[in-house]
């Protein structure tokens, strides 16, 4: 009776979250659990707390008792565009740079499992691993590209997983992933009489995918573990709006497609006394997102956006270091080059070779386990001159001029805390 009602409070609290549940300045949000993050999110091969159920769930078997995890990543981005061109009738010179509206973001995560007897556990989570906020001002030079006024997409999943272990040596696991997405995109469109026209359009839906993982205990001091998440493709249903010119005013309804990559992680860790390390392989399916391709139901009309993104490869190390009985501390350092081509280069995710440092500790007493973790994320920086910074009239009509430049200053700073509750 009291592990039903511990699962009753943890599904309501569930519900409660899900709703407050925020996004980051990524479009994929890697940061799943404090002592991961401190380590360069390198712990598919670890997995030995409650947030194991997103980066390998094979790893709950691990796990005694009930345990319940509840925390929060804090993200303050931030980017900013230098022109490096002259666009007539746009106040635009050589050099101006227009930066991104400094925002933070939250993004809670929460974990509960349960160990069912010695081979079998499961376990539930709910968190936020896909999303991306971009609101730059609204009247600078790139307004007129594609979603370059202010973009959000918004998950929110729900993930029950089960583990089993046939033999002692390994541990393997499935899982049902239940996806919620909101999405919101706005740019200008310029007018040949008038003022400038307000594009917007927004939609949500619900869809699933699953998720799996193994884990393979090879020596005391070795592990090897691998988890993979399948890609999910959303199709939003919601509204298409034109305003503020007469000659374009619309609202419809409409449809946006977008698909959301599969990920596989491949790690290994080795510990020895107080020092673990570990390196892992991420690879992410970027190639299955396309292109954006927006339905107008008024029209019957289709609006494709290419982007032909290339598969994405990170590489992640991290390490922990027991100090004193009950104390880690923890580094790490990540790498994932740049997987957006020039052609398709957009103003809404500045994507460039990306480093992100990162350090943390984590501290028990009893029943409780806390972990902290800070991470500095800094892209390298982008040239930017392509069809996606055209200037063209509203309709079919000749190109007027092009938005050129360079992003840069891409930079996030990172603050998580996981709290565990071991029952």
């Amino acid at each position: 009776m009291k592990k039903f009602r511990l699962w009753l409070c943890c599904v309501v609290l569930i519900v409660l979250l899900l709703p407050g549940l925020a996004f980051s300045a990524a479009f994929s949000i890697f940061d799943q659990g404090a002592k991961a993050v401190a380590m360069g999110n390198a712990f598919v091969a670890q997995a030995d707390d409650p947030t194991a159920l997103y980066y390998n769930p094979a790893g709950l078997v691990q796990l005694e008792g009930a345990q319940a995890a509840i925390g929060v990543t804090a993200i303050w981005p931030s980017e900013e565009f230098q022109s490096s061109g002259k666009t007539p009738g746009l106040n635009s010179y050589y050099g101006k740079v227009t930066k991104v509206n400094e925002d933070e973001f939250f993004i809670p995560h929460f974990y509960l499992t349960q160990k069912y007897n010695d081979k079998v556990a499961w376990g539930i989570g709910a968190f936020s691993n896909f999303g991306l906020s971009t609101d730059w001002p609204d009247f600078w030079d790139g307004r007129y590209s594609p979603g370059a006024t202010f973009t959000r997409i918004k998950t929110q999943s729900i993930n029950p997983v089960i583990a089993y272990q046939p033999f002692k040596f390994m541990s393997i696991s499935a899982g049902y992933v239940a996806q919620y997405m909101d999405a919101q995109m706005e740019n200008m469109i310029r007018m040949p009489v008038g003022a400038d026209a307000h594009f917007k359009v927004e939609g949500d839906n619900w869809a699933s995918g699953w998720n799996a993982g193994v884990m393979f205990f090879i020596q005391d001091q070795i592990r090897i573990g691998a988890s993979y998440r399948s890609q999910i493709c959303h199709d939003l249903v919601g509204d298409v709006e034109i305003t503020g010119n007469a000659l374009a005013n619309m609202k419809s309804g409409g449809t946006l497609g977008i698909n959301l990559p599969a990920i596989l992680q491949i790690g290994a860790s080795w510990n020895q006394g107080p020092l673990t390390v570990e390196f892992d392989y991420q690879w992410t399916q970027w190639s299955n997102y396309n292109m954006l391709q927006l339905n107008v139901d008024s029209t019957g009309g289709v609006i494709e956006i290419d982007k032909d993104w290339d598969d994405a490869s990170a590489f992640r190390l991290g390490g922990s270091y027991n100090i004193v009985k009950n104390l880690d501390l923890r580094v790490g350092l990540a790498y994932e080059p740049e997987f957006v081509p020039n052609r398709t280069l957009d103003l809404i995710v500045p994507n460039g070779d990306r480093w992100t440092w990162s350090c943390g500790f984590g501290g028990k007493y009893g029943n409780w386990v806390a972990d902290f973790s800070y991470a500095y994320l800094y892209e390298d920086e982008r040239s930017f001159n392509n069809e996606n910074g055209d200037y063209v009239y509203y309709a079919p009509a000749p190109t007027l001029d092009r938005l050129v430049g360079e992003v840069q200053e891409v930079n996030a700073h990172v603050v998580g805390v996981t709290i565990t509750r071991k029952f």
